[in-house]
């Protein structure tokens, strides 16, 4: 995340570096794979060797923890997190302020306190109506 957050204006190809490097994984619940291989096949399965990756010009969304066989699971709060995610995609400003408030927050050695994160996204969904 620091590194991505930290390039703004990253190109096509520090961005195709930095996910193949640090995220080359399709255990993501949003699995950019698909995408770059349909943008540079040759780039991913050159890092990645596995079948399982289709080239394709979409994002590959993993429904998190999803309970299909009982009764009382619903789809409406993963939907609603990737509604979020689509709102705030449309506004630019508030995404640049808060990749630097999660830099801000970076402790050496630490990190970010996950625990104080959540609580100030969610305080700041709330105070913009998105959540």
């Amino acid at each position: 995340i620091k590194t991505v957050l930290s390039h703004r204006h990253a190109t096509k190809g520090q961005l195709f570096d930095f996910y193949l490097q640090h995220n080359a994984t399709r255990n993501r619940a949003l699995d950019l794979l698909p995408l770059l291989a349909a943008l540079d096949s040759e780039r991913v399965y050159a890092e990645i060797d596995d079948p399982k990756i289709n080239a394709r010009p979409a994002f590959h969304y993993r429904l998190p923890d999803c309970r299909i066989e009982r009764n009382d699971w619903s789809l409406a709060r993963s939907w609603r997190i990737w509604c979020t995610v689509e709102c705030l995609a449309e506004r630019p400003d508030d995404m640049n302020r808060l990749a630097a408030e999660y830099l801000d927050a970076e402790r050496p050695l630490l990190g970010v306190d996950r625990g104080a994160w959540v609580e100030h996204i969610g305080r700041w969904l709330k105070d913009r109506a998105l959540a």
